[in-house]
């Protein structure tokens, strides 16, 4: 049985659940109300950008962005489609460019008068940014030469390069060395201090360079 979390009101919930009712898919779906803003515990296991829709698999794997589910689901018709790892990759690239989007509305938030800052918005980003790069950390042997490793580089250049002083605070650091490391064809031991990205010159660091390029 699938299980979808959703809110009501999203639009984006909505289109998902309008595909699954036209993909005659809706009697294999058990959809759950998840109000983001309550932050539901999970919600937040699902999805650690703390967002709607998720999707969960038979094999216990769960699926976002909405453009992700959507594929997903239109693909279940056809003769032929892509498998699991292909669609975990898409997850992985949507967490990725889920954090690019919160660093993004972290920096417009910050050039707002200081009286017409929101604490609560800026604590909401920071903490999706922190669940996203921990979970990504987790997964950063499966980071290979494809759109999610591309994202993830572009997400920790945008973070270095627009808050290069909350950095620590919102992790990242293993995630850094693991993507360099799991391209660069060398077991790395954890580092006790932080390592600086070195230029690529050849194409074992292909991620580094990625990396670098987003910097720039």
């Amino acid at each position: 049985m699938l299980t979808l979390w959703y809110s009501p009101t999203s639009p984006y919930a909505r289109k998902v659940r309008v595909l699954i009712r036209e993909c005659g898919l809706r009697e294999r779906v058990n959809e759950q109300v998840a109000l983001p803003l309550d932050d539901p515990a999970v919600l937040l296991a699902a999805n650690p950008l703390g967002k709607v829709p998720a999707l969960r698999l038979d094999d216990g794997t769960v699926l976002y962005d909405s453009r992700v589910i959507c594929a997903w689901l239109a693909a279940q018709g056809a003769a032929v489609s892509p498998d699991s790892a292909y669609w975990q990759t898409q997850r992985r690239a949507a967490l990725a460019e889920g954090v690019i989007d919160a660093s993004v509305a972290l920096v417009m938030e910050g050039r707002r008068p200081s009286p017409q800052r929101s604490d609560y918005w800026i604590g909401r980003w920071r903490s999706a940014i922190v669940r996203s790069l921990d979970a990504l950390e987790g997964e950063v042997a499966a980071l290979h030469e494809q759109i999610d490793a591309i994202a993830s580089a572009a997400a920790l250049g945008h973070l270095d390069l627009r808050h290069p002083t909350a950095t620590g605070v919102m992790g990242g650091r293993r995630l850094r060395h693991g993507m360099r490391c799991s391209h660069s064809g060398h077991r790395c031991a954890t580092p006790k201090r932080p390592v600086e990205p070195q230029p690529t010159r050849n194409s074992g660091r292909w991620l580094s360079a990625v990396y670098e390029r987003t910097r720039t």
